[in-house]
C-alpha cells in the first residue's frame, strides 16, 4: 500500500499502523524502522510516559543498526534521552543524551548540538543544580549565535532567568529579563514580551518592590495571549493576586484571583477531556500492537510451513530417483519420517499451548495494568480536582473573611464570625488532607521513603497506634509504578490495622534482597481468622491485585488475639 515512507511527512495513526503491517508482511527494513519511528514519535507527542515509545523507539534503531544508518540512531537516542528526561530518569537521559551529542559533534550538525545542550540543561534544572544548568545553557546559547534563530535565543534567554532566580542572583536575572525584552520587542513577539515582563515582575516582588512588581505584571497583561487554556496567563493571574496581596488591596486581589479560578477550571476540563481522549487513542493502539504481534507469528508461522513443504520436496524428489533401487531403504525411510512428523507435531502443539498460556498471563497482566494505572490517573484528577478547585474556592473564601475583616475591626470579635472562620480552615485541612491521600506528591518529588515518612506522620497521635518505620538499604530510584504500588500497598494494610486491628504497636520493615524488596508488616492487634471469608473484603483484594502486578509473593500469619504479621515479597528491578 505504502512506498518509501517519509520520516518528515505527517501520518494519521490508523496510517501508522497499516505501513507497519505492510513493512511486517513484505519484511521491508526500511520501512520497519520508520514505522517503528513514527509510532513512537506518536506515542511520545500524545502520552505521558508512554512505554510503547521507548519500545518502539529501540524497535526503529535496532532496524536502522542493521541499515547502518548512524544519523538516525543518533536521532533516535536523542528522542530516547528527551523521553528519560520527561520520566524523570535523569542519570539514563543523560546517557542517552551525551551518545547523541557524541554524534552529532563527530558530523558537525549544529543544529542538534545546540538543542542537546539545551535539554541537558532542562535536565540539571529539573536536579536542582543550577551551575551545571547554566553551563549548559550558556554552551546553547553560545551554539546558536551562529545559528542566528532569534526565537529560539529569547527562550534560552528565558529559560536562564529562572535559572539566575533559583541561584538568588536577581541582578543577573533582571539583565537577562531586559535584554529579553528588547529582544522580543524587535521580533514583535508578544508571547515572549509577556514572560520576560513578567519575570520582571516577579523579580521585583522578591526584592520587595510590589509597586514596580505590579506595574511589570500589568505590563505583561497587555502582551499575553487571550487564546483559552494558557497557562502563562493563569500563572500571572496567580503572582498578580498574591502581590496585592502583600498590599494588603484585596479588592484587586479578589478580582484577579477570581480570574485565575476561572481560567484553572478551564485548563483543568481541558485537561479531563484530553486524558479521556488520550485513553482511547491508547487502547486502540494498544489492541493494534496485539493484532501486529499476532501478525509476526502469522507471518512466522506461514515461513516454517514453507521450509517443511520444501524440505519435503527435497526429500520426496531424492526417493523418486532412488526407488528402483533402494525400494526397501525407501519404506524405512518413510516409517521413520511419519514418526518424526508425529513427534514434531506433538511438540508443536506443546508449545502452541504454552505459547497460548503466556499469552492469556500477558493479557491478564496487561488488564491488571491498566486498571491499576486508571485508578492512579483518576486518583489524580480528583487530588488536582480537590487541590486546584475545590482548594482554590476555599482560599478565595478565606481571602474574602480577611477582607471583611480588614474592613469592619469589630466583626472579627464575633463569636458567630470566629465559629465559621474557625470551620473554613478545617474545611481547608480536610481538603489538603484528602488530596494527599489520593496523591501523595511526596512520593514523586522526594521518593518512596519520604512519602512513607509523610504518610506515618499523619497518625502521630494518641489516638493512633505507635508505629515504628525502619528501613535499610533502599535504593534512591524506584520504577514509578512500582513505588506507587507498594506505597499503596503500604497505606492499604495501615489503614486496615488503625481501622480494624484495634494495635497499641505497628511494626514496619522495609529492606532489599538481591533484586527483591522485603516488606514486613506487624501488628499487636487483636487478629483475625485468615479462613473466615467474611472478614475478607476490597482492601485485601486491592493488595493482592497489586502484588500479583508487581509479580511478587503476599503471605499472611494471624489468628484471634495475636495480631497480624504480612511478608511481601517483590522485584524491583
Amino acid at each position: 500500500m505504502f512506498g518509501q515512507i517519509d520520516l518528515d511527512s505527517t501520518y494519521k495513526v490508523t496510517d501508522l499502523e497499516q505501513m507497519l503491517k505492510d513493512a511486517q508482511i513484505s519484511r521491508n527494513k526500511e520501512n520497519l524502522a520508520a514505522s517503528y519511528f513514527l509510532l513512537a514519535q506518536f506515542e511520545a507527542e500524545n502520552f505521558d510516559n508512554s512505554g510503547n515509545a521507548f519500545k518502539n523507539y529501540v524497535n526503529s534503531r535496532e532496524y536502522y543498526s542493521i541499515l547502518r544508518d548512524s544519523f538516525m540512531m543518533g536521532r533516535i537516542d536523542k528522542a530516547i534521552g528527551i523521553e528519560y528526561l520527561q520520566s524523570g530518569y535523569y542519570q539514563e537521559s543523560l546517557q542517552s543524551l551525551t551518545k547523541a551529542l557524541s554524534y552529532f559533534t563527530k558530523i558537525g550538525d549544529l543544529k542538534n548540538i545546540t538543542y542537546i545542550n539545551y535539554y541537558i540543561s532542562q535536565l540539571y534544572r529539573d536536579k536542582v543544580d543550577p551551575e551545571m544548568e547554566l553551563k549548559y545553557l550558556n554552551k546553547a546559547i553560545e551554539l546558536n549565535n551562529e545559528l542566528r534563530d532569534s526565537i529560539l535565543h529569547i527562550e534560552f534567554l528565558i529559560h536562564k532567568i529562572g535559572s539566575y532566580e533559583t541561584l538568588n542572583e536577581l541582578d543577573s536575572a533582571e539583565l537577562i529579563a531586559i535584554q529579553s525584552v528588547k529582544l522580543s520587542g524587535q521580533m514583535r513577539d508578544s508571547e515572549s514580551m509577556s514572560k520576560s515582563l513578567y519575570y520582571l515582575g516577579e523579580i521585583n516582588q522578591k526584592r520587595g518592590n510590589l509597586d514596580r512588581a505590579l506595574k511589570y505584571m500589568m505590563e505583561s497583561e497587555e502582551f499575553v495571549s487571550l487564546k483559552p487554556f494558557n497557562t502563562h496567563r493563569r500563572l500571572l493571574y496567580s503572582t498578580t493576586t498574591g502581590i496585592y496581596e502583600e498590599k494588603k488591596d484585596f479588592k484587586n486581589a479578589y478580582i484577579y484571583s477570581k480570574k485565575y479560578s476561572e481560567l484553572n477550571d478551564s485548563i483543568l476540563n481541558k485537561d479531563r477531556i484530553e486524558s479521556q481522549n488520550k485513553f482511547a487513542v491508547y487502547y486502540k493502539v494498544d489492541e493494534q500492537e496485539e493484532d501486529n504481534k499476532k501478525l509476526e507469528l502469522d507471518v512466522e508461522s506461514v515461513e516454517e510451513k514453507n521450509k517443511q513443504q520444501r524440505s519435503a520436496m527435497y526429500i520426496l524428489t531424492a526417493g523418486l530417483v532412488m526407488l528402483l533401487a533402494l525400494l526397501y531403504y525407501i519404506i524405512n525411510f518413510y516409517r521413520q519420517k511419519i514418526r518424526a512428523e508425529e513427534i514434531i507435531n506433538g511438540q508443536k502443539q506443546e508449545i502452541s499451548g504454552q505459547k497460548i498460556r503466556e499469552l492469556e498471563d500477558n493479557i491478564k497482566i496487561s488488564g491488571m495494568q491498566s486498571m491499576l494505572e486508571g485508578q492512579e490517573i483518576e486518583r489524580e484528577r480528583i487530588s488536582k480536582d480537590l487541590h486546584d478547585s475545590l482548594g482554590g474556592l476555599l482560599s478565595t473564601i478565606k481571602l474574602q473573611f480577611d477582607s471583611v475583616q480588614a474592613k469592619m475591626d469589630d466583626v472579627g470579635e464575633l463569636k458567630e464570625y470566629k465559629s465559621a472562620n474557625k470551620m473554613l480552615d478545617t474545611a481547608v485541612n480536610e481538603v489538603r488532607s484528602i488530596s494527599q491521600n489520593l496523591q501523595p506528591g511526596a512520593l514523586s518529588e522526594l521518593g518512596l521513603i519520604p512519602a512513607l515518612k509523610d504518610l506515618f506522620n499523619r497518625f502521630d497521635d494518641e489516638t493512633y497506634p505507635e508505629i515504628d518505620f525502619q528501613y535499610y538499604s533502599i535504593p534512591d530510584k524506584i520504577p514509578t509504578m512500582i513505588s506507587l504500588s507498594i506505597y499503596r500497598v503500604i497505606q492499604e494494610l495501615l489503614h486496615n490495622t488503625i481501622k480494624h486491628a484495634k494495635a497499641k504497636e505497628i511494626l514496619i520493615q522495609i529492606n532489599t534482597e538481591d533484586d527483591e524488596m522485603v516488606i514486613q508488616f506487624e501488628d499487636d492487634g487483636v487478629g483475625y481468622d485468615p479462613q473466615n471469608l467474611a472478614r475478607k473484603g476490597m482492601g485485601l483484594e486491592n493488595i493482592r491485585s497489586r502484588i500479583n502486578y508487581l509479580k511478587g509473593q503476599l503471605s499472611t500469619e494471624s489468628s484471634d488475639g495475636n495480631g497480624t504479621s504480612t511478608l511481601i515479597h517483590v522485584r524491583y528491578k
